[in-house]
């Protein structure tokens, strides 16, 4: 929250994309980056050590559970696989970070606010008794965050995909190089087109 508020006070309505992508070249950006790096390999370790799991429990129930050559030898080749496949649909979509944001705005106010408030007021229906119904104040809250949830999932779909249009025809194909402008020696950092803040001299 801080991050977001902090970013965009300063940025105003010329932040564009991800906050990071806003960050102009030097120690800031390294931090930054060194920062979301760790936090990406912690979520999606843990993430991954949970799927890759389910699906050799899945494959061979037995096997999952011996400490052995043959259980050892499942798990590496699901890790493998997973780790493959990630890398393919990331290469097969030439617009991953609009898709990841279209995906974002459309799935997690669903799952992180509608299913959440649903659940809790079924099980207070269900099961909670009379002492668990929702006060006047926690009904007004309620309908405050399912009202922000359902425009997140109307405004964040709708410009992701104005974004996505307009920019259709320079996406180029799928698993093509893309200048994303993580360097200050890309060509494109300092472009006409796209320029990372800091880079003017560049153009």
């Amino acid at each position: 929250l801080i991050c977001g508020l902090g970013g965009y006070y300063y940025l105003g309505s010329n932040a564009d994309g991800m906050i990071l992508d806003n960050i102009p070249f030097g120690r800031g950006l390294q931090m930054a980056a060194a920062c979301l790096l760790l936090h990406m390999l912690v979520t999606y370790l843990l993430k991954g050590v949970v799927l890759c799991r389910a699906i050799h429990s899945y494959c061979d129930k037995r096997g999952c559970n011996e400490d052995n050559m043959r259980g050892w030898s499942q798990w590496g080749a699901i890790v493998v696989a997973t780790l493959a496949a990630s890398w393919f649909i990331a290469q097969l979509v030439p617009f991953f970070g609009d898709m990841v944001e279209l995906l974002g705005g459309t799935c997690t106010p669903f799952c992180c606010f509608v299913i959440p408030i649903v659940a809790y007021l079924q099980w207070a229906r269900t099961m909670g008794g009379p002492e668990a119904e929702p006060s006047k104040a926690e009904w007004c809250l309620i309908a405050v965050e399912l009202l922000l949830a359902i425009a997140l999932m109307l405004a964040v779909p709708y410009f992701s995909m104005q974004r996505i249009s307009a920019n259709w025809t320079h996406y180029g194909a799928p698993f093509s190089c893309h200048c994303e402008g993580l360097w200050n020696t890309c060509d494109c950092s300092g472009s006409e087109t796209w320029s990372r803040p800091g880079m003017d001299q560049c153009h």
